[in-house]
């Protein structure tokens, strides 16, 4: 009788608990991809865009990322540059350059926390830092796009971020990353590859 009693009180209530969301399923694919990624590089073109007079700049390169934590990216352009490698950061831009460590600019660690998140799918922690909510669907030819909106408005951190997953493995192929005052930073990641040796010079942290 109480096993009949038992089956009798899941037939009642199964039907009422919350199924998981598609969305879940997908953010939980995109983040076993990304743990498990050691090591990523391929082309990538950046469009900036400045909100007070809607100029654009465009740059591209070749990204390399090791994980868990060196990126860098080689501009074609000499004016530009970026290294994050092991809790310190060289960037140039517009031909000036700075560098130090991450925990000493809170911009750049916001930064590069965004982008090793992204990286290694890591989309809620990226969500829950910026106090975002997150949407997921899918392009016509099947990337998968995660959107965060940030709950607030403030003129620090980023209102917006947009994240596209290629659908065949689900690495990343493309980040939208707009500030709190309106600019945009775009990049497309062309054609990455996962698991091959980069070498440790790529993320030597210039000198100058």
């Amino acid at each position: 009788m109480k096993k009949i009693a038992l089956l009798l009180i899941s037939a009642v209530l199964l039907p009422l608990l919350p199924l998981r969301a598609g969305g879940d399923d997908t953010l939980d694919r995109i983040e076993a991809t990304g743990a498990a990624l050691t090591s990523l590089e391929g082309s990538f073109s950046q469009t900036k865009t400045v909100k007070a007079n809607g100029k654009t700049s465009s740059f591209s390169g070749t990204f390399y990322f090791v994980a868990p934590g060196q990126l860098a990216m080689a501009y074609k352009e000499a004016t530009e540059g970026l290294v994050l490698s092991n809790g310190k950061f060289f960037i140039r831009r517009g031909g000036k350059a700075h560098k130090g460590e991450l925990k000493h600019n809170k911009q750049m660690e916001q930064l590069s926390d965004v982008l090793f998140g992204c990286l290694q799918g890591r989309v809620r922690a990226v969500a829950e830092d910026n106090d975002a909510t997150s949407s997921v669907k899918k392009d016509k030819d099947g990337t998968v796009v995660v959107t965060l909106l940030a709950r607030k408005k403030s003129s620090k951190g980023f209102a917006r971020i947009v994240l596209r997953y290629r659908p065949s493995d689900l690495l990343l192929t493309g980040v939208l990353l707009e500030e709190g005052s309106g600019n945009i930073n775009e990049y497309t990641l062309t054609t990455p590859v996962a698991g091959g040796t980069i070498p440790a010079s790529r993320f030597e942290i210039p000198k100058k």
